[in-house]
């Protein structure tokens, strides 16, 4: 048994695997169930069996998320090593040939992955025990704060509307929306925001410029109704609009709502059907609209700090020995969301080809 990258899927025929303990060579592997789940750069360990010529997984297979492969990889790399002290300490009359023959020995890692099948194992089962018994993932915005759907209602009498909606026509964090009274709150160049964690998931949109989006406001009926998803940016939204508002609204109402209420509310609404028109797009235009909205977002991430680079750009941190790895895992991690977001939706899958150019690794996108 090994750990296999999966370096190419060939749908209705099987995988590319490369090993990433031994090296070498991809190897093409019959594969047909494979070549329907599998996602470009998923980490595998299984047994590769070799019939009249072709090649075939022996049919047990473990699925490995980055962090159990890292440390699958982290012992076969020191295993020799500690192997050839021990040793040397257990035989010190090793004479120098011998030691050179026992350097050779230990060389091969077909002969550590011949008694190290159990280590894969044990290492999916552990991670995959912690996985299960682990609490929830935080989900914070980008600024680092904790997700809670927050609305603050503002009561404007009929007369204020006009001078309402001009005022905030003037402020250079609010775009207004194609639709007549809603604008979107943004972020303005250099402004910074909080430090996001390095684990858990992060919440986010951007406008068409790449800007991120804060919040929205709208004026409904008799109310100026201000959306945010954290408790910070509803107070920053409240001060900035009492400011900017003074005696034309009444004093702010606020609402909020847990992320786990949310998401139980979504399961229970069922969409009009009016609503589930609305969201059928021709595939072209809805292809379109997504290459769109990842390729802005991509182009800003590339420059922005990332936790998983050590808080550090990508563009910034593929300049330095460890660094340049790391993007390369980063550029992966993505490619390997994507595809299988693609195969679970039915759809082409984004082409990260531009970033691994841009960032100067295209060469090494096995």
């Amino acid at each position: 048994m090994s750990l296999y990258e999966v370096d190419g899927v060939k749908p209705g025929r099987g995988l590319v695997l490369r090993d990433l303990v031994r090296g070498g060579e991809p190897v093409e592997v019959d594969e047909l169930l494979g070549s329907q789940s599998a996602a470009i750069w998923d980490r595998i360990a299984a047994r590769i069996l070799t019939i009249g010529g072709r090649h075939y997984l022996s049919g047990a297979v473990l699925n490995f998320e980055q962090e159990p492969a890292d440390a699958v990889l982290r012992i076969f790399r020191v295993s020799p090593e500690r192997a050839k002290r021990s040793i040397a300490e257990r035989l010190p009359a090793l004479t120098e040939k011998q030691m050179r023959e026992l350097d050779e020995l230990l060389a091969d890692r077909t002969i550590a992955l011949e008694g190290g099948a159990r280590v894969f194992t044990l290492i999916w089962l552990d991670y995959t025990l912690r996985q299960l018994r682990a609490p929830r993932p935080a989900l914070t915005n980008f600024d680092g704060e904790e997700v809670v759907f927050t609305k603050v209602r503002l009561a404007v009498a009929k007369e204020h509307r006009a001078e309402v909606a001009r005022l905030l026509d003037q402020v250079p964090e609010l775009a207004r929306e194609s639709k007549s009274e809603y604008w979107s709150w943004h972020r303005q160049d250099g402004e910074q925001g909080g430090k996001r964690p390095e684990d858990g998931m992060s919440l986010a949109s951007w406008d068409e410029t790449g800007a991120l989006v804060l919040g929205h406001m709208e004026l409904r009926g008799k109310w100026l109704v201000l959306e945010v998803n954290s408790a910070s940016r509803a107070e920053r939204g409240k001060q900035m609009l009492m400011k900017l508002l003074g005696g034309l609204v009444a004093t702010p109402v606020t609402e909020t709502q847990s992320v786990q209420s949310a998401l139980e509310e979504h399961r229970a609404r069922k969409r009009s059907s009016a609503e589930e028109a609305a969201l059928k797009l021709p595939s072209e235009e809805t292809a379109r609209v997504m290459q769109e909205l990842l390729d802005r977002h991509y182009r800003r991430v590339i420059d922005e700090p990332l936790p998983a680079l050590g808080n550090i750009p990508p563009r910034e941190a593929v300049r330095t020995p460890e660094g340049h790895q790391k993007v390369i895992g980063w550029l992966k991690s993505l490619e390997n969301g994507e595809g299988r977001r693609a195969k679970k939706d039915g759809t082409p899958p984004y082409d990260f080809s531009w970033m691994w150019r841009e960032l100067g690794v295209l060469e090494e996108r096995h």
